[in-house]
């Protein structure tokens, strides 16, 4: 499982069997098991052991025997289309569980950004110009960026002159709505400057071509 897989597990785990018993299950074990273990099968397992009747609480060595179960389910092919079935089921599960927490997330970057200084946000326009990201209230980077700096976290992004965010400013970017019509007199501008200098060396080389 990856670190976001093994989350969403626990997540249900608590859910199914209660945050307390959870927690009285030895970490170490658990989590080397989970380590080696499929998601879907995993969380296929879980719901199969919530559904043993009667329902004593959650045991390592019960879980594992459920897994067990799973598997020589799927060698034999008897439950092959459950099984497919459950492991979409948990995937399902897991990317709305994973959409919730981004939600979440962004609601606490919101939370958080708000509570930051006037002078912080001073600080994070000038920095963000520098590096060539938005520097409006509506974008995300904008908004990380402030809050990093004004806690001092993930200074690998935004800190010195090799800053990971400082590449974007060597990247090309798409004008917003607002700038296009400035955009578009930039590109004329720099068309007639380069038709004038073209013109330039066209007559000092004793040649003349229509260029317009």
């Amino acid at each position: 499982m990856t670190p976001q897989e093994e989350e969403n597990w626990r997540a249900c785990a608590s859910a199914l069997f209660g945050a307390n018993r959870m927690n009285r299950v030895p970490e170490p074990a658990l989590a080397q098991l989970l380590r080696r273990l499929q998601h879907h099968r995993a969380i296929e397992a879980l719901r199969n052991y919530r559904e043993e009747k009667p329902f004593k609480g959650f045991y390592i060595d019960k879980f594992a025997a459920h897994l067990s179960e799973a598997d020589a389910a799927d060698e034999d092919g008897t439950d092959g289309a459950d099984s497919a079935a459950a492991r979409l089921a948990a995937e399902r599960e897991y990317n709305a569980q994973l959409r919730e927490r981004v939600e979440a997330e962004k609601a606490d970057e919101w939370t958080q950004f708000r509570e930051l200084p006037e002078r912080a946000l001073v600080a994070a326009r000038e920095r963000g110009a520098a590096l060539g990201i938005g520097t409006l209230d509506r974008d995300r980077g904008f908004r990380l960026l402030a809050i990093d700096m004004y806690y001092g976290r993930n200074r690998e992004n935004w800190e010195g002159p090799n800053a990971r965010w400082q590449t974007a400013q060597k990247t090309a970017r798409k004008p917003l709505q607002d700038d296009v019509e400035a955009w578009r007199m930039r590109a004329i501008h720099e068309i007639e400057r380069l038709r004038v200098k073209l013109r330039d060396l066209q007559l000092k080389h004793g040649e003349v071509v229509d260029v317009t």
